[in-house]
């Protein structure tokens, strides 16, 4: 096997190692990748289990935030735009999210006398504290 050869090899192995290395890293970082539907349902999942589980005036609100964002993106996404008719629908989003709100503050204060300092300081830091930015 001559010089030349030997160095082909090696460089196509050397190519052929770093190629596997950096196909596996992004593999890897794909399937890491956090499924916004899950983070919801487990935020959620949360927050029942330290307020209970939802109220049917909750869960009827659930319902009618879902229908109301896909009226949103339907007056969005339509052609012609209507600014009319999306400053309706995200005017009605408001609404409903804000009566969802309502709900889970009542639920909150209804429950958080019954529970230690340490859970209600949790749950305030995760679900009510935002990082400050200067930008």
């Amino acid at each position: 096997m001559s010089l030349a050869t030997r160095r082909l090899s090696w460089a196509l192995a050397l190519s052929l190692g770093l190629n596997l290395f950096l196909v596996g890293f992004g593999v890897t970082r794909w399937m890491e990748r956090r499924d916004p539907q899950k983070d919801r349902r487990e935020r959620r999942e949360q927050v029942e289990a330290l307020l209970g589980a939802a109220t049917p005036e909750m869960l009827e609100q659930r319902g009618k935030i879902a229908s109301t964002r896909k009226r949103v993106v339907a007056m969005l996404s339509a052609e012609p735009f209507h600014q009319d008719r999306a400053f309706v629908a995200l005017s009605e989003l408001r609404s409903v999210v804000s009566v969802a709100q309502e709900l889970l503050h009542e639920q909150i204060l209804h429950r958080f006398p019954s529970l230690p300092v340490e859970q209600r300081a949790k749950f305030a830091q995760e679900h009510f504290s935002r990082p400050h930015r200067d930008d």
